[in-house]
């Protein structure tokens, strides 16, 4: 037996310093994933940390094996898996606080996160594939048949779990059971595979939760010893060193469901029993032990978020105390009116009683509580003329023209400005200052019902009535008088 097992140690010191993700899966398992989602929050992590220096109470993202035949432990996830992101995929999706659904392979709720935001979507599990998110009768994780990458031999049978993870692809069959290999050094790394020679007498593995020895005669293999999980007898068969006495099941190192906060994280232990899962990242550590104690373990909601002010009803400022619990005093304002939680202060008096100022074309008056101006009865025809030059004298001051009034300066057309403080050019000045019509609004072709000679003095005329053409010539038999527009 020393032969075979030190050969069956040997094996296993290969199939580490083989590498790879291959190598993770054969010789963990469940160890493997667990030291896997521990990236999420410690870093990279080796099989040869998870193998040699194995740290059970290592703080793991939560993942998604389900407890139940098919679903999960009251909405909180667990085991091994990839990080969540606890923020949602749906920002700016409108949606219903407590609904579900599945997006893919996530499965998501609908969470008013902030006080201050609407409701969003939010990760609430990782179920691995779109096949194991399961929208009827209501949304859920199915639990899933098989883990992501995992080999195992029923029998002389090898089989590999499916893409999807709900079942598994079966390889044809091998001579006998003692044929049948997961180990990926024996496999030439493409594991499971049928081996040309039986497994060696002694030699241990782990199937399932049952530690294993290869029989004397090479033929099969027997148990040794039943795990509390498969995990837990992958961890024991790894620390057994080179003493086979020593291949025993690792003990538990939690109970499953138990709750534990560690710091402000709470934790819950993981579906192998190996360690602690991360449930989520509380805003306190009182936070945390109070929903420790809840009968599915979660974050007791915080009461303010950290530098949050608030007022009393007497005008006390107060701001939210370090362990989100609730509000603490800060300073006495005024009076309810001067405390701004918004900004976290005590504000002074916006003005003085009586007080006057111009807002655009209205004159507004400071409230008797000073906490404000607010609009008075007088509203100036622009804000141009309002006035507040002088604050004991707050005025309107009075239009020097009419709105859409327009005049004439001489030959310049011209009507009043937007804040009627005076007129302004309208276009080029007319010809003659006689044409510049403010009634028209324009420059006239000529002055309206006047007699005026032609340019050549030779007939005289008259414009019609809207000053827009002359009528019918007269002709002058000597010449037409320029000053009068008559025949001489």
């Amino acid at each position: 037996m020393g032969m075979s097992f030190r050969r069956s140690l040997a094996r296993r010191a290969r199939s580490r310093a083989a590498g790879g993700a291959a190598r993770c899966w054969s010789l963990l398992g469940g160890v493997a994933r667990a030291g896997a989602v521990a990236v999420g929050m410690a870093g990279s992590i080796t099989c040869e940390r998870v193998i040699g220096d194995f740290e059970i109470d290592t703080l793991e993202p939560i993942g998604a094996e389900a407890t139940g035949e098919d679903g999960f432990d009251a909405g909180i996830p667990e085991g091994g898996g990839r990080p969540l992101d606890r923020l949602g995929t749906g920002l700016g999706v409108r949606c219903t606080p407590g609904e579900m659904r599945c997006s893919g392979a996530l499965l998501e709720i609908c969470l008013r996160v902030d006080s201050d935001r609407p409701p969003q979507w939010v990760v609430q599990n990782d179920c691995y594939t779109a096949e194991l998110c399961a929208s009827e009768p209501v949304p859920r994780c199915l639990a899933r048949r098989c883990d992501p990458g995992e080999q195992t031999c029923r029998g002389a049978v090898p089989m590999s779990c499916d893409a999807t993870l709900t079942g598994w692809v079966e390889l044809p069959a091998c001579i006998s059971s003692a044929h049948c290999s997961t180990n990926p050094v024996d496999c030439a790394g493409e594991a499971p595979c049928c081996l040309r020679a039986p497994c060696l007498a002694a030699e241990l593995r782990c199937n399932g939760r049952e530690l294993e020895e290869c029989l004397p005669d090479s033929s099969g293999w027997v148990s040794v010893q039943r795990c509390e999980t498969n995990e837990l007898c992958l961890a024991g068969l790894a620390n057994c060193g080179t003493d086979a006495g020593a291949c025993t099941c690792q003990p538990p190192e939690c109970e499953a469901e138990e709750a534990r906060c560690h710091g402000s994280v709470l934790a819950r232990c993981n579906a192998s029993e190996t360690g602690w899962h991360y449930i989520e990242a509380c805003a306190s550590v009182a936070l945390c032990e109070r929903g420790a104690e809840e009968p599915v373990p979660r974050c007791e909601p915080a009461r303010c978020r950290p530098e949050e002010h608030a007022c009393s009803a007497s005008g006390v400022l107060q701001v939210c105390n370090i362990e989100q619990t609730g509000f603490e005093d800060v300073q006495a304002c005024a009076g309810p009116a001067f405390c701004d939680a918004s900004g976290g202060r005590c504000e002074r008096p916006a003005c003085e009683p009586g007080q006057r100022r111009c807002n655009g074309a209205q004159i507004e008056v400071c409230r008797q509580d000073q906490t404000a101006f607010e609009t008075s009865s007088e509203s100036c025809a622009s804000s141009a003329l309002c006035n507040d030059d002088d604050p004991a004298n707050v005025r309107c001051d009075a239009p020097a023209c009419n709105a859409d009034q327009f005049d004439c300066a001489g030959a310049q057309l011209r009507s009043c400005n937007g804040d009627r403080t005076g007129f302004t050019n309208v276009g080029a000045a007319c010809s003659r200052a006689d044409l510049c019509s403010a009634a028209r609004r324009r420059c006239d072709y000529c002055v309206p019902n006047r007699r005026e000679c032609n340019p050549g003095l030779t007939a005289t005329r008259v414009c019609d009535g809207g000053g827009n053409s002359f009528g019918q010539e007269t002709p002058c038999p000597d010449d037409c008088d320029a000053a009068t527009g008559q025949c001489r």
